[in-house]
């Protein structure tokens, strides 16, 4: 007895089509999926921080936090809790070195973020795409993508 599967059930026409169309498919998207090499100096780290990163866990994250590295050593950027909808804007002075990312807030629309407050960040990997860090004194790991890119490409 012949069973016919149905072209919806079987695109692919025959075997043939399929075996080859589908490695060629296959090897695409993992090269498309391709990472360049990590930043390894301080140079090469301050070079591709420049830009507008974004901090987001996801839609089930408390905190969303956007900010502006630019090339004098200076950042702007805002912090906004999601279950209040209150939202911290701020500038910072930053630098890299020795593969810290260490920054001073320079100016806060609220007293919760204070000016003069410091951060320390151990620069773990960073591409172009996304960088991850680990927060000096808490151990929390933190990673960013670029604004308007999705995290995982």
């Amino acid at each position: 007895m012949k069973i016919d599967i149905p072209a919806a059930f079987f695109p692919f026409g025959n075997i043939r089509t399929l075996a080859v169309g589908l490695p060629l498919l296959v090897a695409f998207i993992f090269t498309g999926c391709s990472e360049e090499a990590p930043a390894q100096t301080d140079a090469e780290m301050t070079a591709r921080i420049i830009g507008t990163w974004v901090m987001d866990d996801g839609p089930l994250s408390l905190y969303y936090m956007e900010k502006t590295y630019l090339l004098d050593g200076t950042a702007a950027g805002f912090v906004l809790n999601r279950q209040t909808g209150k939202r911290i804007d701020f500038t910072s002075h930053w630098e890299i070195k020795n593969g810290y990312l260490t920054g001073r807030v320079v100016a806060s629309s609220d007293p919760a973020l204070p000016v003069g407050g410091e951060y320390s960040n151990k620069i773990i990997k960073m591409t172009e795409k996304r960088f991850v860090m680990i927060q000096q004194g808490t151990g929390r790991v933190t990673i960013k993508h670029r604004k308007g890119r999705f995290a995982l490409f």
